[in-house]
């Protein structure tokens, strides 16, 4: 069940990790002091690799004379349930409630 998703993001961390793309791995690309430098660092580094995968997506369609653009839709809007009471049943029966069980202290 889970194994394309998993296939997908290791293969994401090997396109990180190899030497001739980003080399995420290799420490000595890395010369900064501390562990906030080091997270920031990696971070954007895996943001200039999303967006290399992103251009190549882009590039490649361009090249089958797809028009990626064209096929993609706005996310539809959900449609609530309605309820099955309205408010003004909802508050008087609430009010209704309070008066037959009085709290007591």
């Amino acid at each position: 069940m889970y194994g394309h998703g998993r296939n997908s993001v290791e293969s994401f961390n090997a396109y990180l990790k190899d030497g001739g793309t980003h080399a995420l791995e290799d420490g000595s690309r890395r010369r900064l002091r501390g562990s906030v430098a080091q997270y920031f660092f990696a971070t954007m580094t895996v943001v200039a690799a999303n967006l290399d995968k992103i251009i190549d997506f882009a590039a490649q369609k361009t090249e089958d004379g797809d028009d990626y653009e064209a096929s993609i839709e706005a996310p539809r809007a959900k449609q609530r349930k309605p309820r099955r009471s309205s408010a003004l049943q909802r508050v008087t029966h609430q009010r209704g409630r309070a008066r037959r069980n009085p709290v007591r202290t």
